[in-house]
């Protein structure tokens, strides 16, 4: 029998701006196929406490598209429907897809996000997890691209500093000098400007994914002095 349960919850508060109280809950969903050899659980991220409500709503559509497709709709009543779930396919493996997000960096109208999605499809000895970021802005609701925060030419530099701090725990050995690409994930931390490196990467799958970690008091000749860039200056720069 299929079964379609709806659970909308505040997880917790992961941050606040200082313009607008801005802070983000969790929405969850999950769908099971009727031969029950399926499962789909998304937590997706809800923005809250935005002045400007029409750019609070836009962001929400943004989000929720990210998380769950751009195909997919909400009804008047709350019901999510996405149309690549079909109930009553037959499935011959049992698998899973599990997405989540977390919250990184929430301050000064920037607003980071994460989204882990585990995806299994049977037959293999594990599943594969991916990771997603994005950095909004949140005065324009543009998803920010480095070029946006790093000065023109920033590239040699800053493969200079993920050179400098590569994790050196890992039991496992990682591939160096790595080398930087534009399409790399990364990230803002309070701390931290870090570049995402997925399983297989660098390092063996048992590795899990890399994450270099460049202090922010590094990025200074990096960081643009306008726009988005500026914002990281006034706040942590000076």
């Amino acid at each position: 029998m299929f079964r379609l349960c709806i659970v909308v919850l505040v997880l917790f508060c992961h941050g606040f701006s200082y313009s607008d109280e801005v802070f983000v809950s969790g929405r969850s969903l999950y769908l099971s196929f009727a031969n029950e050899k399926q499962d789909i659980e998304v937590n997706w991220p809800v923005i809250c406490g935005m002045k400007d409500a029409k750019r609070q709503e836009e962001l929400n559509r943004c989000l929720f598209n990210l998380f769950l497709g751009s195909e997919s709709t909400t009804s008047a009543s709350g019901t999510i429907k996405i149309p690549s779930f079909d109930p009553n396919e037959n499935i011959p493996n049992w698998f899973s897809d599990v997405i989540r997000f977390d919250t990184h960096f929430n301050r000064d109208d920037l607003l980071c996000l994460e989204k882990v999605s585990y995806v299994y499809r049977g037959g293999s000895a594990h599943g594969m997890t991916t990771w997603t970021y994005w950095l909004f802005d949140l005065r324009t609701g543009k998803s920010l691209e480095l070029e946006d925060l790093l000065v023109p030419g920033f590239e040699a530099r800053l493969t200079q500093l993920i050179n400098a701090h590569v994790p050196t725990d890992s039991e496992y050995r990682i591939e160096t000098p790595i080398p930087f690409e534009k399409s790399s994930e990364w990230f803002l931390t309070e701390q931290y400007f870090v570049i995402h490196f997925p399983l297989y990467a660098i390092a063996p799958y048992a590795a899990g994914p890399i994450n270099v970690k460049i202090p922010l008091s590094e990025m200074k000749d990096l960081m643009r002095e306008d726009g988005a860039g500026k914002i990281l200056h006034q706040s942590f720069m000076n």
